[in-house]
């Protein structure tokens, strides 16, 4: 092969990015990148408390296998990111991803056997450890990690009522709009309790349900969502619509979503 094809050819191939170690990253990155970086470093996962993660009977806890495991790693890795994404457009993205696993089984919903290592790793950004695989509530795990992407403040937590906790972070908000974080408190018998919901508002308030013509309610693109009437039980990244009349769920709060430097 002469030169001249031979730079030809080299001018076809894909260009490879040098990818360095976080440390070395952390060195090159302006400061309130440095600092956002190292306060993940520092917010790993915690040791969950006495009693907690007892073995449960939910599908899903295997380990996944090692081939899954590359290819969620291949897929986190090209989901999109700020600067060229939001929070939002991140959470779109996983819930239109068509990737399965060996198994046929969805990359963006719970798994019937093994642990889906693309949901485990959204807990990555909090201060948990999923203790019962792909099973563990993951709703706030999933949008954690959106809004990492989306180089926004993250609440280090997998409960969904933490983006209410530091209102500097997430200011509540009287005029929501897409892709603002809608916060739920879990309703037991009409009272409110801890464990609730979180997701990303996905279309104007008042936009109607078409299936069931109601205006009164909000459309959500969140993780850890059950299919809408029917049997299905494994959670996924997907969209719905939450009747304000929802006997499980009530809104706490519509929150705005902040840079990570504010």
């Amino acid at each position: 092969m002469n030169r001249r094809n031979l730079i030809r050819l080299l001018s076809l191939l894909p260009l490879v990015p040098v990818i360095k170690p976080a440390a070395a990253q952390i060195d090159e990155v302006d400061e309130a990148t440095a600092n956002f970086l190292r306060e993940w470093a520092s917010a790993g996962a915690g040791k969950p408390p006495a009693g907690a993660g007892k073995p449960s009977s939910a599908v899903g806890t295997a380990p996944a296998r090692p081939w899954d495991v590359q290819k969620a790693f291949e897929i986190l890795s090209a989901a999109p990111r700020a600067p060229h994404a939001t929070p939002y457009d991140t959470a779109v993205w996983f819930k239109d991803l068509k990737d399965t696993s060996k198994a046929g089984e969805p990359f963006n919903a719970e798994w019937a056997e093994w642990a889906n290592p693309v949901i485990t790793s959204f807990f990555t950004l909090t201060n948990t450890m999923p203790q019962e695989g792909d099973q563990a509530s993951w709703c706030a795990a999933f949008v954690n990690w959106c809004l990492a992407a989306g180089r926004k403040n993250i609440s280090f937590s997998a409960v969904a009522q933490s983006f209410t906790w530091d209102k500097k972070k997430f200011p509540p908000t009287v005029s929501p709009e897409v892709g603002d974080l809608v916060v739920f408190s879990g309703l037991e018998n009409g009272t409110k309790k801890k464990f609730g919901h979180v997701g990303f508002l996905s279309k104007p308030p008042g936009t109607p349900d078409p299936e069931g013509g109601s205006t009164k309610g909000l459309w959500v693109i969140g993780g850890n969502q059950k299919p809408r009437d029917t049997d299905e039980e494994k959670g996924a990244v997907n969209e719905k619509f939450y009747p304000a009349s929802n006997p499980t769920l009530e809104v706490l709060d519509i929150v705005k979503t902040t840079h990570f430097a504010e």
